[in-house]
Parts: C-alpha cells; structure tokens; sequence
C-alpha cells in the first residue's frame, strides 16, 4: 500500500478482542516514516 500526503489510517478493534485498559499503550510505526506510541488513560486523568 503506498500513502499519500493527507492519507489517513484508521482501525477498530475487532469482536472479542481484548479492551484497553488505563496504562495500556498502542504503538504504530511505519518504516521510513515514524513511530507513534498512545497511552492509554482513564477519563479522569483528562480532566
């Protein structure tokens, strides 16, 4: 798959799989490109 300037990538957990949980991280990286690392907080945190 080859990305263009603009191009989104988006996903969804899938029926039965594990939920996120508060410290949880989810790590992307595309070669070439980067890494990008999300932590996971509870609602209360953003506050």
């Amino acid at each position: 798959m080859t990305l263009q300037p603009g191009d989104m990538i988006a996903h969804r957990h899938a029926e039965g799989a594990l939920r996120r949980v508060p410290g949880d991280e989810v790590v992307v990286e595309v070669e070439g490109v980067g890494r990008l690392v999300n932590r996971i907080v509870s609602e209360e945190t953003t506050k």
